[in-house]
Order: structure tokens, then sequence, then C-alpha cells
């Protein structure tokens, strides 16, 4: 009986060997999946903050074209505004001109 204690003992242990062994393979494969998605992750995030950089960077430009459109409409609308006044100027002076002729003729 004492035999195969020993003989089951031994056995175990062997058995436990195996199964850590296993086990430590199992873990580091584990290990090396998650160090190789960490890097995946990290790259990506990467490219990621990049392209929003670029992004803010197109959205000031933008925002920075949109301003200078709208200081150059508004002065468009001034220059409109002078030039339609100066047109009522000209159409009266004209208008006084064709009177004045008539009252010469």
């Amino acid at each position: 009986m004492a035999k195969k204690k020993i003989e089951y003992d031994k056995e175990l242990d062997d058995l436990k060997k195996v199964t850590n062994t296993d086990s430590d393979k199992f873990i580091s494969e584990i290990e090396r999946e998650i160090h190789l998605e960490n890097q995946k992750l990290t790259a990506e995030t990467i490219m990621d903050r990049k392209k929003i950089n670029k992004r803010k960077e197109m959205i000031a430009a933008v925002k920075e074209a949109n301003a200078k459109f709208k200081r150059e409409i508004n002065i468009n609308a001034g220059t409109e505004e002078e030039y339609t006044k100066r047109a009522v100027v000209q159409v009266q002076k004209i208008s006084n001109y064709k009177q004045k002729i008539q009252l010469l003729e």
C-alpha cells in the first residue's frame, strides 16, 4: 500500500508539473496576445489623434476663411449702398439737367 501511495504521489507530482507547465505556456500566450493588442490599440490611438488634430486645423482654417468672407460681404454691402446712393444722385442730376435743357430750348 505504501508503494502505491508513493506511485500515486509521483504521478500526482508529474501531473502537477505538466499542468503548471501548460498553465505557464497558456498564460504566456495570453500575455503575448494582450501585449500585441495593446500595441495595436496604441498605434490606432496615435492615428486617431493625428486625424483629430488635422480636422481641428481644417476647422480653424474654415472658420478663419468664413470670418474673412463675412468681412468682405460687409465691406461689399457698404460699397453697394454707396454706389446706390451715387446712382440716385446722378439720376437726380441728369433729371435736373434735362429740365434745364428743355427750359433753354
